[in-house]
């Protein structure tokens, strides 16, 4: 014989429910706004770090030319 839930203890269940939905949707929304803050800072330091690293590479290649000058002279 199968029982017929409560309507009362259903409404309290699936309540209880969506708040630990809307609980985890705000979390989630939170989280993902951090994970994308991180990303933005990340992406920034890698373009910082590629331009250090271009100018790096240029002052080389300019030393290195100077170098080849000097020896042929």
């Amino acid at each position: 014989m199968t029982s017929v839930p409560d309507p009362e203890q259903e409404l309290a269940r699936l309540a209880e429910q969506l708040d630990q939905l809307a609980t985890l949707c705000q979390q989630l929304r939170a989280e993902n706004r951090a994970l994308r803050d991180e990303r933005d800072r990340l992406l920034a330091e890698r373009e910082h770090f590629n331009q250090r690293t271009q100018a790096a590479r240029q002052r080389v290649e300019a030393m290195l030319e100077r170098l080849q000058t000097l020896s042929r002279t």
